[in-house]
């Protein structure tokens, strides 16, 4: 009878035993290391996805905004700007984002920096009447590229005053926008 309840007596040994615990470890390893190279993936993707997009965004929004301007005048720093009148905006960028004034009203928030950081300046081809935008666009959680990407804005109704700049980047434009 104690041969039947004790059953068939053999078993794994201690070496067998260690050799499944070390392969269990060994995949599990490879599978954590698999999932964090996917994570990171997934998060440099959807990082460099933010960044297109919004670089997108900028390349439709200058052209908009500023073919039709005119009396287009451009200063190296928002202390530079001298009072605004009526009809007359301003356009410029902090760690906030993109500001514009009208007139005399206060700045607004046109383009927010929630998942990215702006830095605009401009410049123009001389003798062209056309306005350079230069724009960088980074991450949050890091800075933006040191080169700026360019969009170039044919003007159609102004030429800009050549005396302030030449071969420097202005960090404020200042223009009027026909009625509409």
């Amino acid at each position: 009878m104690k041969n039947l309840l004790r059953g068939n007596q053999e078993g794994f040994s201690l070496v067998e035993l260690l050799l499944v615990i070390v392969l269990v470890g060994i995949v599990l390893s490879l599978g954590f290391t698999v999932y964090g190279l996917a994570v990171r993936a997934y998060s440099r993707g959807t990082d460099q996805a933010a960044v297109q997009q919004q670089e997108r965004y900028l390349i439709e929004y200058f052209p908009r905004e500023l073919r039709y301007a005119y009396d287009v005048k451009l200063f190296a720093s928002l202390n530079e700007v001298p009072e605004l009148v009526e009809g007359q905006t301003i356009l410029y960028s902090d760690p906030q984002g993109i500001w514009q004034r009208q007139g005399e009203s206060e700045a607004r928030l046109v383009i927010s920096a929630e998942q990215v950081t702006y830095d605009i300046a401009f410049s123009d081809k001389e003798g062209t009447g056309t306005l350079v935008v230069g724009y960088r666009v980074g991450l949050n959680k890091t800075s933006p590229e040191d080169d700026y990407k360019e969009v170039s804005v044919r003007l159609l109704n102004a030429e800009l005053d050549h005396d302030v700049f030449s071969d420097t980047w202005a960090r404020v434009i200042r223009y009027v926008k026909p009625s509409q």
